[in-house]
């Protein structure tokens, strides 16, 4: 039973990091090799690895979470990368923020769309952005 959480803990680890530039456990290896172990176990072979969301919902709900929180923009800029790896569309990722406006505030959203601007230069992500009709 242990060596199927493991691999499960390797695939889910790998399917939601493993296009990330640089993943957040590789730069705490050797700063703080628990933190990293912790990470991979319990957040990808424990919470990443159960079923009942799809990875592109599990990777919508962090990002929203993250978003809200406020003040976790290094942790926000991992997942939105997360997000990317599973296939949740660029556009995907700014319509979520836009959606948490009238909850979380200006402040909170401008920072994740900031975050997730960084992350598509970062990747040479071209945003298609629509034009608001009645903005013109």
């Amino acid at each position: 039973m242990t060596e199927k959480l493991h691999e499960s803990q390797d695939d889910a680890f790998e399917r939601f990091t493993g296009a990330t530039p640089s993943r957040l456990t590789d730069r705490l290896a050797d700063f703080a090799p628990d933190v990293a172990r912790y990470i991979r176990s319990f957040v990808f072979g424990e919470v990443y690895a159960r079923a009942g969301l799809s990875d592109k919902e599990k990777a919508i709900a962090v990002i929203t979470t993250l978003a809200a929180m406020g003040g976790c923009e290094r942790e926000l800029h991992t997942h939105i990368n997360t997000a990317l790896n599973v296939g949740v569309a660029p556009e995907r990722i700014v319509d979520t923020f836009i959606q948490m406006l009238p909850y979380a505030g200006f402040p909170r959203v401008l920072n994740a769309l900031f975050e997730a601007q960084a992350v598509f230069a970062e990747r040479g992500i071209a945003l298609r952005v629509p034009r608001d009709a009645d903005s013109h």
